[in-house]
């Protein structure tokens, strides 16, 4: 199962668009684009927190991740995969991790980096 995202890194203004949408950092959301990018390049979500953190002061906000606790064997498995790849991020992580997909995001995010 693979998640779809179209996510834009704009080289000239240093921002994250999605859609008609921009990331404003400062607000830690998503508002209406002034624009169009104009130097646009496809990123994946986690390129687009590097290029962040790399561009301009990075909180680290922490990431949640929220699933039942009744999972399948490639849901578990996916949610380890989130959970490693928010450890290498170096961003917090936030959630139950009593069972199912927290549980697994909580044992990725704790698992040593490879």
């Amino acid at each position: 199962m693979k998640l779809e995202t179209r996510l834009w890194w704009d080289e000239t203004s240093a921002a994250i668009h999605r859609d008609e949408l921009v990331w404003n950092a400062p607000r830690h959301q998503w508002t209406p684009a002034a624009g169009a990018p104009q130097n646009p390049r496809a990123t994946d979500p986690a390129t687009a927190i590097r290029h962040l953190q790399a561009s301009r002061p990075f909180r680290g906000l922490p990431m949640g991740v929220i699933g039942p606790k009744k999972a399948s064997p490639e849901i578990v498995a996916m949610a380890e995969g989130i959970g490693a790849a928010i450890a290498a991020l170096g961003v917090p992580l936030l959630c139950g991790g009593k069972s199912g997909v927290m549980e697994a995001a909580c044992k990725g995010r704790s698992r040593p980096a490879a």
